[in-house]
């Protein structure tokens, strides 16, 4: 399980530009990681953990847009990649 940060927040993911958190805040959920993902089709790199929530929901809150109400249950993070254009095929992982 991943600690909570000083504020209490699960974050699942922090943006590498901003700083940004993806955050949840009040408990009720919990972020667990395995080393690698082994049960799907998860490029390298992109799998961040399963975001258990106990709680019969929390919000997911980010500072760049409309907190994310989230129902009680197990949810695969991943991060996401976006391409250059639609004709390149050179991609990037997304940084908040």
């Amino acid at each position: 399980m991943v600690a909570p940060d000083k504020d209490g927040a699960v974050v699942l993911q922090r943006g590498e530009e901003h700083g940004h958190r993806h955050a949840i805040h009040g408990g009720g959920a919990k972020l667990v990681q395995q080393p690698t993902w082994t049960g799907g089709s998860i490029p390298d790199g992109l799998y961040v953990g399963h975001l258990v929530i106990e709680a019969a929901s929390v919000k997911l809150v980010h500072e760049e847009h409309a907190p994310i109400e989230l129902s009680q249950g197990t949810y695969l993070v991943r991060r996401q990649r976006q391409y250059s254009s639609a004709t390149e095929q050179r991609q990037r992982i997304v940084a908040d």
